[in-house]
């Protein structure tokens, strides 16, 4: 019985060794990444152009689409992009305790992937000035 047990023990191991070595091979295989990447590429263009289409209406209704909702999936946006960068090797110097759109990855956006992300973040967030209750944009 007590060798019974630890055969049954061995053949487990062995199948989670291959369910792992299985694992890895999905991991290393460059086709999937490739697939992966460009899904997340179509996911950017998606979100880009949601994103966009929030930020250019007129008028902004209070119960469908709010500003901190843009917000939001700006910055949602925002993470996509330094994902794809970081992911495809285009660029590495990522410093997770910064936030802020630099030029060179907002020149990476456009190059690669068609997304403005300084214009798109000066459109959520406008600078106002308020001067005797009036609000000047500039």
């Amino acid at each position: 019985m007590a060798f019974w047990n630890r055969r049954r023990q061995i053949e487990q191991e062995v199948r989670e060794l291959d369910r792992y070595m299985g694992w890895m091979e999905t991991v290393k295989n460059p086709a999937h990444a490739d697939a992966r990447i460009q899904r997340l590429e179509i996911e950017i263009r998606v979100k880009r152009n949601e994103v966009m289409n929030a930020l250019h209406q007129k008028f902004v209704h209070p119960r469908s689409v709010k500003i901190a909702y843009i917000r939001h999936e700006l910055n949602i946006l925002h993470g996509m992009v330094y994902a794809y960068m970081y992911v495809t090797g285009k660029w590495n110097n990522i410093d997770p305790i910064s936030t802020e759109v630099t030029e060179e990855i907002n020149d990476l956006a456009l190059l690669y992937l068609s997304v403005d992300l300084t214009d798109m973040y000066a459109r959520a967030y406008p600078i106002t000035n308020v001067v005797q209750g009036i609000v000047l944009k500039g």
